[in-house]
């Protein structure tokens, strides 16, 4: 069983089933330091031949136990020791929420503890016969916040969605603006976003438009805060101190051209 101190995030970089082959890769925390790759590639007929032995389990989570079967799927099975019915080929220990992410035929999403997985319809589904996940999946975020995002990318379109654990739904997030609410202009997903930080904000985008994103609900573009930036004469302060080390800098470079 893969060994990793925490999953923050799995995508999907390859995936090809087609005539009862399957290929599939799933990159497991991208861009940091314990970065790893599960990948498959087998014969659908096969694996009926194959009886399925636990070869390697983790401990208890939420009354269910993450293993790992000789045919390198991942199940899990109930405090009575049976298995649950459901296999994937990559999948985490539940955590404190009650989720999982699990991974399956080139998709990845989170699963309760029934079983039932998010589509990115966003309900939960609990027929994973086709598993209609997502592209992206990260770990929720730090702080009171709990939400975490999750991408889909249909026909090169990224759309970036949170999902929220107290409400179990994605997040329906209204614009603010020029100082005012725009209540006709809410939305639950954005071409472009960043993870919510520990402060509870993340950076996104609207095509062409670039906002901040309040883990709170609601949405603001950067061109607004930039405004409201230069009237508070904020910015002008900091130019002048950048000014005057400007300054510094350059007559210390004359100097140095001068020796």
């Amino acid at each position: 069983m893969i060994s990793l101190n925490k999953v923050h995030s799995i995508s999907c970089p390859f995936c090809v089933i087609k005539d009862g082959n399957k290929m599939v890769s799933y990159r497991i925390n991208a861009r940091m330091e314990d970065e790893a790759l599960i990948e498959h590639d087998y014969n659908f007929n096969d694996m009926l031949n194959i009886v399925p032995e636990i070869v390697d389990e983790s401990s208890f989570s939420k009354n269910y136990k993450l293993v790992l079967l000789s045919n390198g799927l991942y199940t899990y099975v109930n405090r009575k020791n049976h298995f649950v019915g459901h296999t994937y080929d990559f999948a985490t220990d539940f955590n404190e929420h009650g989720y999982a992410m699990a991974c399956k035929d080139g998709k990845i999403s989170w699963i309760n503890t029934d079983f039932e997985y998010l589509t990115v319809a966003g309900t939960f589904s609990a027929d994973d016969t086709k598993f209609n996940g997502f592209d992206e999946v990260h770990d929720f975020c730090e702080g009171p916040n709990y939400l975490s995002r999750v991408v889909s990318n249909n026909n090169l379109t990224m759309t970036h969605y949170f999902f929220d654990t107290r409400t179990k739904k994605f997040v329906d997030f209204l614009k603010f603006n020029n100082d005012c609410w725009y209540i006709d202009e809410h939305l639950t997903s954005f071409s472009g976003a960043t993870d919510i930080n520990k402060m509870g904000w993340a950076y996104g985008a609207l095509g062409r438009m670039d906002v901040f994103i309040f883990a709170k609900g609601y949405y603001v573009p950067v061109d607004y805060f930039i405004n409201r930036f230069i009237q508070s004469g904020a910015l002008d302060e900091i130019k002048e101190e950048i000014d005057y080390d400007y300054g510094r800098k350059q007559r210390s470079i004359r100097r140095r051209l001068k020796k």
